[in-house]
């Protein structure tokens, strides 16, 4: 558990700390978000061909900006310090952060088509879903991935262990 707080702490400290506007780690966060927001925005024009990504903001019948708290960054910092801290080897540790992280971006991306249909059909409900529900929906994610990829490492090493047959 200290693993994973210190872990935790130094993932969260690289990922707020009030870096120089034009400094690496700002335009490294800065890229990510334009990405989020380009992928976001070729699925939304499945639902409206108007939909564009300038940047960071998604464009339409529906106008979304994509910030540092909108692109499920914390959760990516608190599945790899899980995992990171995790007793197991490090390959599987390296697999687990790649494919945990894949899961939460599709995630999240997918989080954001959502709040934009809900912003041009049901904008009332916009807070709601953006500040509770889908935020419960990402934490659960992050969760499940961790536990799923548990069970994963623990059958590896379960297999690995297993006497031969015959033997």
């Amino acid at each position: 558990m200290v693993r994973v707080a210190v872990a935790m702490v130094l993932l969260y400290g690289l990922l707020y700390f009030p870096y120089p506007p034009d400094s690496l780690p700002v335009r490294v966060i800065s890229a990510y978000l334009h990405g989020v927001a380009a992928v976001s925005a070729l699925l939304i024009r499945l639902f409206d061909a108007g939909a564009r990504a300038n940047g960071d903001l998604i464009d339409g019948r529906f106008s979304m900006r994509v910030v540092l708290d909108c692109a499920a960054l914390d959760a990516h910092a608190l599945l790899a310090a899980a995992v990171l801290a995790f007793p197991a080897r490090w390959r599987h540790r390296i697999a687990g952060v790649a494919a945990g992280t894949l899961v939460v971006a599709a995630v999240n991306v997918a989080r954001i088509v959502v709040l934009y249909v809900a912003g041009v059909r049901w904008p009332s409900a916009f807070p709601v879903l953006h500040e509770e529900v889908l935020q419960i929906a990402i934490i659960l994610t992050t969760l499940l991935v961790f536990g799923g990829w548990i069970a994963m490492v623990r059958r590896a090493d379960l297999t690995a262990h297993a006497p031969a047959v015959g033997q």
